[in-house]
């Protein structure tokens, strides 16, 4: 057993770790590489042995592998015979996610189109959902998104099952070559498409666009031959593809994008609306049906009736109240952290300011889990109350998501009107308006923590507790570490640049509480120094520091002056931190680097900031110098 590998073990000695525990040092053990420099890439030491380690497992980060386990643990009990005395609105969870599994059989990509159609209520509303509104926008009655549209596409991305993934060569040429007459007209028949332009008027129409669009540019014959592979997945016109060897290159694909507004344009809309339908379903159809996998039908049924998945997973959860208990404390230790930093007063904020600041930091509140906790009984009947209006219909899958999002904008709307009416509400209204209503952006129904400005809240899912980030009764080092950090930087979130301006009941501050902030030049200076340095992820690189920073004062001042002062619990701190972000290095580039700089500059950034890093690990460079704000 090599030097590194048994000193975590006999740190685990020293953190008196049971069987669960143990198990967590060898997860640390397995994701690292220790070869590499912890002063140079600590996040490649912390994670570079994450892919040798999860070779072929369904999830690719540590957060994925939390989701995962948890839509198991939702599909072990959906599968299960229903308990005669179970809530209605388990029920309701059974038959939507029984609906889904049985497109395997049932699926056709008619009725997917049919559902997008019904669901955005006009097919122009479509087009922009699905970015398929391509050169249309140079169109006289084009309209730009709204709010809700936005909102909408982010549902979208919510309640997609998985496409197969593109095809190459020949196969993947045939979703860019025009339609011949004998699809169309199977096409537009399974459409069913509402009466406009007849079918043989709409053809000669299109068969002429088609043919435009994929016309080769005359006397360009030379350039770089571009992959298929590179289109988004939701281009769905012909593209002017070479006829023998079905390639495109790039100096035919400018010439292409030049001529297209144009092209378009010199259609009327009851021609290219029906036609881009037309575009999608042979799109779809040459891609074939989704796979509708337990673990997806799961993952959707879990992100649609969230409040009710939760309820049933936290019924079988071991030590709820421990649970709770733990996450609270961690909480109060944070903020005692924080309100220090705030007591220092580095920014020379005027009194007001202070106060403005340190009440809020009191009166942040932290939830574990979207449910409201308390009285089981109580929980029980706002849940059944709050599903009532729902019904669902095991046959009907796509029926289900029209009631589901239908209901969801009721449910938001109903709250919105609860939380205007303030202190006129009655306990249930109340208790109805706690309830965190899952938003298009996903926050709520998977692993990750998050802050709510409008309520100055953190919440904590109830998925983000659980192996490896923790088991019940765990040494304090490993709760302090990784969920201090992801809990710190949450609360940070209240006192960022962005959202300090929301006051301590979550109403956006007054005009005068604004300047009052302002009016400190060094809170200023240093919030353009982070804008500077990060542009964009300015708040999201404030929060990593300000969160690491909290978190590894809490850890010092509440541990024993010898476990404080131990290099190796300091090293099993840091490398705690970090392995919650393992991930595969191909997604380093994701969804949310532009936000957060991936996981590898998020880990790097916040622990090269550190002098307490730096002593751990003996590195001998500086620690970076950072901008601050408290």
């Amino acid at each position: 057993m090599c030097k590194l590998r048994l000193l975590l073990h006999l740190l685990c000695l020293q953190l008196v770790c049971g069987s669960s525990q143990n198990q967590t040092l060898d997860y640390l053990w397995h994701h690292m590489n220790p070869k590499i420099d912890a002063c140079v890439d600590f996040y490649e030491h912390a994670c570079g042995g994450w892919a040798k380690a999860h070779p072929s497992d369904a999830y690719y980060s540590q957060l994925g592998q939390l989701d995962y386990n948890y839509k198991s643990r939702l599909i072990t009990m959906l599968n299960r015979e229903p308990n005669a005395n179970e809530p209605r609105f388990v029920k309701l969870l059974r038959d939507n996610y029984r609906s889904c599994r049985r497109q395997r059989i049932k699926f056709k990509a008619s009725h997917f189109v049919h559902f997008l159609l019904e669901w955005s209520e006009s097919v122009w509303k479509l087009l922009k959902l699905l970015k398929l509104d391509h050169g249309l926008e140079l169109l006289p009655h084009y309209e730009s998104s709204d709010e809700a549209e936005k909102a909408d596409i982010e549902w979208l991305r919510q309640i997609t099952v998985n496409w197969p993934h593109k095809q190459s060569g020949s196969a993947a040429a045939a979703e860019f070559l025009p339609l011949k007459r004998d699809e169309f007209r199977r096409l537009y028949q399974q459409l069913d498409l509402p009466h406009g332009v007849a079918r043989e008027q709409l053809w000669l129409q299109l068969e002429q666009l088609e043919l435009q669009l994929s016309q080769l540019p005359h006397n360009v014959s030379s350039g770089k031959v571009l992959s298929l592979q590179q289109f988004p997945d939701h281009w769905l016109l012909p593209l002017p593809l070479h006829p023998e060897s079905s390639q495109m290159l790039d100096t035919h694909w400018r010439h292409y994008k030049q001529r297209l507004p144009r092209l378009l344009a010199t259609h009327s809309l009851p021609v290219l609306l029906p036609y881009a339908l037309l575009r999608l379903l042979h799109k779809l159809q040459l891609r074939g049906a989704p796979q509708f996998t337990s673990h997806e039908c799961a993952g959707q049924t879990h992100e649609l009736l969230t409040h009710a998945a939760v309820w049933l997973l936290q019924q079988e959860s071991e030590e709820r109240q421990l649970m709770t208990d733990t996450m609270q404390q961690l909480f109060e230790q944070l903020r005692q952290r924080f309100a220090l930093k705030l007591q220092e007063n580095r920014n020379h904020f005027g009194a007001p300011a202070q106060r403005f600041l340190r009440d809020k930091l009191q009166r942040m509140r932290l939830q574990v889990s979207v449910l409201p906790g308390g009285d089981a009984d109580e929980e029980l009947r706002l849940l059944e109350t709050h599903y009532a209006p729902l019904q669902l219909n095991v046959s009907d899958y796509f029926g289900n998501l029209l009631a589901i999002l239908q209901q969801l904008k009721n449910w938001q709307q109903q709250q919105d009107a609860l939380e205007a009416d303030g202190e006129n509400n009655n306990t249930i209204a109340a208790a109805a308006a706690s309830l965190h209503l899952l938003q298009p952006d996903g926050y709520g129904s998977y692993a990750s923590p998050f802050f709510m400005p409008g309520r100055n809240l953190v919440l904590v899912p109830h998925s983000l507790l659980a192996p490896p980030i923790y088991w019940p009764k765990q040494p304090a080092l490993l709760t302090q570490s990784a969920l201090g950090f992801l809990i710190g930087h949450e609360m940070s979130h209240g006192f960022t640049p962005t959202d300090v301006i929301y006051d301590a009941r979550g109403t956006r501050g007054s005009r005068q509480q604004r300047q009052q902030l302002r009016a400190s030049e060094h809170f200023v200076r240093q919030s353009r120094c982070f804008r500077r340095k990060y542009k964009d992820m300015t708040d999201e690189k404030f929060c990593d520091i300000n969160g690491l920073t909290l978190a590894h004062e809490a850890f010092v001042a509440t541990s024993s002056a010898t476990v404080a002062a131990n290099k190796s619990m300091q090293q099993l701190f840091f490398l705690n931190v970090a392995q919650f972000f393992c991930q595969l290095d191909e997604l380093q580039l994701g969804q949310d680097s532009d936000v957060y700089g991936g996981s590898r500059q998020r880990i790097n950034d916040a622990v090269f900031t550190l002098a307490a890093f730096n002593s751990a690990f003996d590195c001998s460079s500086p620690v970076r110098d950072e901008c601050q704000l408290y």
